[in-house]
């Protein structure tokens, strides 16, 4: 008898009669999905016996909540060839039972509405024997860790084969399993964590970055060729997620590469202190990371400092391209220009001293310039004057785009263009084509 597939969702009682009919020739099925109400005394008793050609295993338990412990249950039966677990909402638990070796996928989304949770510590014992895995999906699965616990050096899981890491709890249960789980080369991770609301938890957090989170950059990322840093929010429901993610190759211009990155983190925050605290982690992991090689940067709605931007980017001799985005822009004018000797001052200019001389493309996106002092907008003046001294220093733009940009006119663009190589401004009549990112190389705005 040939191999099956197995499909079945379960929502009656009539159904639970078909699908312990089918699980009798569970000896018989290669890939096997469970969906609904299926948890009985009857199927577990069948899912327990022997499955010697089962390679892939889907379990969706919906809201409902099994009375098992999920390893015993699902996998203590022979499955030499299990290589795909997937289980989505379980309620999850375990008893001191590893996962199969052979395993090279496992998937588990915990019910969040079920209160019992597996500890971080339970977690990876259960994963120290699945030492094939290559890719790893834990979405809403541990408890947060005891401060006791992050100190602690705890069980480590080797996984020498991982390739593909996905993590999504709160902040404290995200960093310390990535840190405990060991693979020997960079693997992609995705790790998505909420902001604690607590004011104990947000001041612990603004002071982990640097000790919980080295360990992990250092083991997790190669060098960093591409970069992005966003905040997206909603302002209706006082929602911030801050982003970072990397990639090991350059985009193409300005744009990040159409691979997936190798590192991303997303922090979930609710309200006006946790977006700070998630603001100062993004800025922390930007500065740990390997970014010698960085040639590419992208800052969307996120307000950095001119001393940040001068220690954390100035001093990149790769750094090509950088796109700014929204908020944010009067930063990085101010460190744009750090370096340059005012002409009241006297003395000899120095290229050494200038950040940036690398840099030759900048995406100005939907920038609101303003001549009023304000940290977050644009001043129009001061920026047409670094500009200048750029030029007059032999260190000008070669490429500036605007794009969808306030406040700004057609005697400014003027300037502008005298200033850098090109300037690509949408606003222009004339523009064409220019403002078009695939003839970038055929403009003639000279």
């Amino acid at each position: 008898m040939s191999p099956i597939t197995v499909n079945i969702g379960v929502v009656g009682a009539v159904d639970q009669v078909d699908l312990h009919q089918v699980l009798r020739q569970l000896f018989r099925i290669q890939e096997l999905s469970l969906s609904g109400d299926f948890y009985s005394s009857d199927t577990l008793d069948e899912l327990r016996k022997s499955a010697p050609l089962l390679q892939t295993l889907i379990v969706d338990q919906g809201n409902m909540q099994g009375p098992g412990s999920l390893c015993k249950d699902l996998v203590l039966g022979e499955t030499p060839h299990l290589r795909h677990l997937d289980v989505r909402y379980g309620c999850l638990s375990w008893s001191d039972m590893p996962f199969p070796h052979q395993l090279t996928t496992l998937k588990l989304s915990h019910n969040p509405f079920c209160a019992r949770r597996p500890t971080v510590t339970q977690l990876l014992f259960a994963l120290k024997m699945a030492t094939n895995l290559e890719t790893l999906v834990l979405l809403n699965i541990s408890l947060p860790p005891s401060q006791d616990e992050i100190s602690q050096s705890g069980p480590i899981a080797l996984l020498s084969y991982l390739s593909d890491i996905e993590i999504r709890s709160d902040f404290f249960s995200c960093i310390h399993l990535c840190r405990r789980i060991s693979h020997p080369t960079p693997a992609y991770m995705k790790i998505l964590c909420d902001v604690p609301h607590s004011h104990y938890s947000r001041d612990l957090l603004t002071e982990a970055p640097t000790d919980s989170l080295s360990e992990l950059i250092n083991k997790s990322v190669g060098p960093v060729k591409c970069l992005s840093m966003v905040l997206a929010t909603d302002s209706d429901d006082y929602l911030g997620v801050h982003s970072i993610r990397t990639w090991p190759a350059p985009g193409p211009h300005w744009v990040p590469t159409i691979s997936p990155p190798q590192f991303e983190l997303h922090m979930v925050s609710h309200g006006f202190d946790s977006g700070l605290a998630a603001a100062k982690v993004i800025r922390a992991i930007s500065v740990l990371l390997p970014r010698r090689d960085l040639q590419s940067l992208h800052v969307g709605n996120m307000y950095l400092r001119e001393e940040f931007w001068v220690e954390t980017f100035g001093h990149l001799e790769e750094l090509r391209n950088i796109r700014l985005e929204k908020s944010g822009g009067n930063g990085f004018l101010c460190a744009l220009s750090a370096g340059i000797l005012d002409s009241d001052e006297g003395g000899d200019y120095e290229p050494t001293t200038m950040n940036f001389l690398g840099l030759h493309t900048l995406v100005c996106d939907e920038w609101e310039f303003d001549d009023r002092e304000n940290d977050e907008s644009p001043d129009l003046s001061q920026f047409l004057y670094y500009l200048q001294d750029r030029y007059g220093y032999q260190v000008a733009l070669q490429d500036v785009y605007l794009w969808d940009c306030q406040n700004v006119d057609e005697d400014d663009i003027a300037k502008m263009r005298a200033a850098v190589g090109r300037l690509h401004w949408d606003g222009d009549a004339e523009a064409g084509s220019d403002s078009d990112v695939n003839s970038d190389e055929n403009s003639d705005d000279e």
